[in-house]
């Protein structure tokens, strides 16, 4: 039904945000979660600006971030939604990719779920596009909208 449409997701999806400037599979996935999580109740187009901002201001590494620190990640990726929230989410989601997974991302939906800031769209997303694991389909309010 959508081969002769793109859509904003097509272009400025979190798949598609976490693959623009990625260094290595690696960063790839991390900026997939890293997108994903700031998707939430966000438009896409506000997410690709806010990521770009993200991007020029740390590159988008666990090291990039955790410089930054909180109020730094506030003023890249305003005006997402709960901006505030996201920041120390995304500065914990760092801590534990460091200690737990060698700085990379859990490769599980279970694993993803343990996350702060990460739910089942999300987890769905990232092991989709960051592992090529399909575990579900991601779905929004909007799905009401299919016909």
């Amino acid at each position: 039904m959508r081969k002769d449409a793109t859509a904003p997701v097509d272009l400025f999806g979190c798949s598609e945000l976490g693959r623009r400037k990625a260094t290595s599979p690696e960063h790839m996935r991390f900026q997939t979660l890293i997108s994903s999580m700031l998707s939430s109740q966000t438009t896409d187009l506000v997410n690709e600006k806010a990521m770009g901002r993200l991007f020029d201001a740390c590159g988008i590494t666990i090291e990039g971030l955790e410089a930054l620190g909180e109020e730094g990640i506030v003023q890249a990726i305003k005006p997402v939604s709960f901006y505030t929230a996201k920041a120390g989410n995304i500065l914990k989601v760092c801590a534990i990719l460091k200690t737990q997974y060698a700085g990379d991302i859990p490769c599980t939906f279970e694993e993803l779920m343990q996350l702060p800031g990460v739910g089942p769209k999300m987890a769905t997303l990232v092991c989709a596009y960051g592992w090529g694991e399909v575990v579900g389909i991601c779905v929004d309010t909007h799905v009401h909208r299919i016909r």
